[in-house]
């Protein structure tokens, strides 16, 4: 398909792996009702309202795993790779409300 007129480009744009992981894992905890503020290398997810914890999530290549990508808390801890957003999330919302981290499904 192509676009005529000015402004209008075939060109798609190139988003960073980490970026589109994070972005992927903010809108599904934003379905989920948690709220989501994306900063530069990362995002906090609370629960809004002043209820449970507020935690910072990145994205980066871990290196004792062959670089592939894993989201970290805030200090490092790798909790979930990129690539299994689903345990992210459960990781993330444990954390949120209090928990020490999701228990057997």
């Amino acid at each position: 398909m192509e676009l005529e007129g000015e402004g209008f480009t075939d060109a798609v744009p190139v988003v960073e792996p980490e970026v589109a992981a994070l972005f992927r894992l903010g809108c599904l905890l934003e379905g989920r009702g948690f709220v989501v503020r994306r900063v530069v290398g990362g995002m906090t997810v609370g629960l809004g309202g002043g209820r449970g914890a507020v935690v910072e999530v990145g994205c980066g290549a871990r290196g004792d795993d062959g670089g592939r990508l894993w989201f970290f808390f805030r200090g490092g801890a790798a909790f979930a790779e990129a690539g299994d957003v689903v345990d992210a999330v459960l990781w993330v919302g444990e954390v949120v409300v209090g928990g020490v981290g999701p228990g057997p499904l």
